[in-house]
């Protein structure tokens, strides 16, 4: 089976001052989301975040006996104020991971490294959201 690439960019900007409230809507971190760092590490008012997966089945299962092979390149910011459209500095992450549909969703077994963070291992069950 040949390789598939998923390419994603999410940009979420806040027009209200976040703060004013007490409320930073935004979090960065977790499988695919700046892999490497704990689940929701960074809150911000602002946050911006890309990835680029790959994936590549691995022999010829069918089925829920299919196993697939993949990466990431990840890079993404949180960040605070209006008073600037991009943060200033970048995190840069990645994964590898396993994954195989189950009938309870698919599973991923990863382990993830962000140059902020030490290396996490990842066992979701079910859909991986960003």
């Amino acid at each position: 089976s040949g390789l598939v690439l998923q390419p994603r960019l999410s940009v979420d900007y806040t027009l209200a001052n976040a703060a004013d409230n007490g409320r930073l809507p935004f979090r960065l971190g977790g499988l695919f989301n700046l892999s490497g760092l704990p689940t929701d590490e960074f809150f911000g008012a602002n946050r911006l975040v890309g990835a680029l997966v790959a994936r590549k089945r691995l022999g010829p299962g069918t089925g829920t006996s299919r196993l697939y092979v993949g990466g990431s390149l990840e890079f993404g910011q949180a960040w605070e104020g209006q008073d600037r459209l991009v943060p200033k500095d970048w995190i840069f992450a990645g994964s590898a991971f396993l994954a195989t549909p189950t009938p309870f969703g698919p599973v991923h077994i990863a382990l993830g490294l962000a140059e902020e963070g030490d290396p996490t291992l990842y066992f979701y069950l079910g859909r991986v959201l960003p």
